[in-house]
């Protein structure tokens, strides 16, 4: 889930746009996957997963694009719509598992799906899902995409200086939509994947912050799409090792939240100490 919502929030960066809606595309995907995974079961198992699939990066990249869509449409902050949109997208959804989709028992989920529809296990013990060789193979699509397309590059000229890329002829606005959607899309992917390869259901709070920890996952790996893959890959360490260390040695499971917000500050830290020392260096050559 961690290289899922990096790789969606570097998507948007790219073009100059900050998704942080990520968590609530996040619960898109996964409820819309968990509600028409049910309905399928006529349909061949591959046939009815890939089609769940499909409909939460749908749903997903919808979410995205009208953070987009609203910012260009009436100026609105992306950052402040993509905040409420996460709230409005994660309450439904609650809603929707405590209410009409909730199965019988304490837990408010909805029924599992079938066996046939889940996607398969790489190994079983330890459980690893294959969302993982889907996050690996997505990561290079879209990392060659960005490197070597006319529309991704596009994309990134937009992000780096959107006053010279219209001057340019490119088209700002469609761009954003396309990109918004891009990173809606892939975090909506996510949220399929857990409910399709992990949960098996929709759980209601089956996140424990993916989106927010993307963001960080994704500053650490230097906000590249290659990079995002090492970086998840650490804190997902960081965070299985936390139960471990938790149960043996009875450390607080949020002392490794500790130790993740002092690697990413410490890599944040010499691009800040250069911000904060250009006044100064500027003061010097003036004298």
């Amino acid at each position: 889930p961690l290289m899922f919502m990096g790789l969606a929030y570097i998507i948007g960066v790219k073009a100059g746009m900050i998704n942080i809606g990520t968590e609530g595309q996040l619960y898109a995907g996964a409820m819309v996957a968990a509600m028409i995974a049910p309905k399928l079961t006529a349909l061949p198992g591959f046939l009815g997963l890939l089609l769940s699939l499909l409909a939460a990066i749908v749903t997903g990249g919808l979410c995205g694009m009208l953070i987009a869509w609203l910012k260009n449409r009436f100026g609105a902050n992306e950052i402040i719509t993509a905040i409420m949109l996460n709230s409005i997208i994660q309450n439904v959804t609650s809603h929707l598992a405590n209410g009409p989709l909730k199965v019988d028992g304490v837990v408010a989920q909805t029924e599992r799906i079938q066996s046939k529809l889940e996607l398969p296990d790489l190994i079983t013990s330890p459980e690893l899902s294959s969302g993982l060789l889907i996050v690996l193979i997505l990561s290079l699509a879209m990392y060659l995409f960005f490197r070597n397309t006319r529309l991704g590059y596009q994309m990134r000229a937009l992000g780096q200086n959107r006053d010279a890329a219209q001057t340019a002829g490119i088209p700002a606005k469609t761009r954003m939509l396309q990109v918004m959607f891009l990173s809606g899309a892939v975090a909506g992917l996510a949220g399929a994947v857990l409910v399709m390869g992990v949960n098996h259901r929709f759980i209601d709070g089956f996140s424990s912050g993916y989106g927010w920890d993307g963001i960080a996952v994704a500053s650490l790996g230097g906000l590249h799409v290659l990079g995002n893959v090492a970086s998840s890959l650490l804190f997902g360490v960081f965070l299985a090792g936390a139960m471990a260390v938790n149960r043996q040695a009875n450390i607080p499971y949020d002392f490794i939240r500790v130790i993740e917000a002092v690697i990413v500050l410490t890599m944040a830290c010499p691009q800040l100490y250069k911000a904060l020392s250009l006044p100064k260096m500027r003061a010097r050559k003036e004298v």
